[in-house]
């Protein structure tokens, strides 16, 4: 059945992602194109594209490929696994302080991670998720906040308001959740490559 064949998708991840290669010439090229060095130990390399897994109750449930090219998909995971889960291992809070943030997508996590060195970091991967990680934060943003940094468009803007609610639902107050707003910028990794000084290349993000 359905869940089954995912299951056993999923069950693959952790070899696959054990396979790949560390961060080579390429990949960290495009690390620095985007503003992003410092974090080639959170990637991998996988041909034309880095890889970071998404993490699923303390195990890696899928490997998603973010190409440094422009070949198209720009970003895919494994073929039949789920996208339910987090860039970021939420068994990091053990390791860190703050407020929990919470980020959409890979390029803005990775952003995130150079911003908050110290906080956890968890990221969604697509703002539709955005819901599902409040649920795997609000254990932590019951004692600590959260603070989510959506996209600007209305996607990203729909998604968060729907974070916040599910958050508020899990007992989470209100006064301990705030938004993190990157205009004049899209996104957070857009953001932070306009703090670095980083030009915006005219390549499709």
């Amino acid at each position: 059945d359905r869940e089954g064949k995912r299951a056993a998708a999923e069950a693959q991840a952790p070899r696959i992602w054990e396979s790949l290669r560390p961060c080579n010439t390429a990949a960290a090229e495009y690390l620095t194109r985007r503003g992003l060095t410092g974090t080639a130990h959170l990637v991998r390399s996988a041909g034309s594209a880095i890889a970071v897994p998404l993490w699923r109750e303390g195990r890696i449930t899928n490997v998603i490929l973010r190409r440094i090219d422009d070949g198209e998909p720009r970003v895919r995971g494994l073929h039949g696994c789920g996208s339910d889960g987090t860039f970021g291992d939420a068994r990091d809070v053990e390791t860190t302080t703050g407020a929990v943030v919470i980020v959409e997508g890979l390029t803005d996590w990775l952003s995130a991670r150079l911003i908050w060195p110290g906080r956890l970091v968890l990221g969604a991967h697509g703002a539709g998720r955005l819901t599902y990680v409040a649920e795997v934060a609000a254990s932590v943003a019951r004692d600590r906040g959260a603070e989510i940094v959506p996209d600007r468009d209305d996607t990203g803007r729909r998604e968060a308001r729907k974070a916040i609610r599910r958050l508020v639902e899990l007992g989470v107050e209100w006064n301990r959740i705030s938004i993190r707003d990157v205009a004049p910028h899209g996104d957070l990794a857009e953001w932070w490559r306009a703090r670095r000084g980083v030009p915006n290349r005219p390549e499709r993000e």
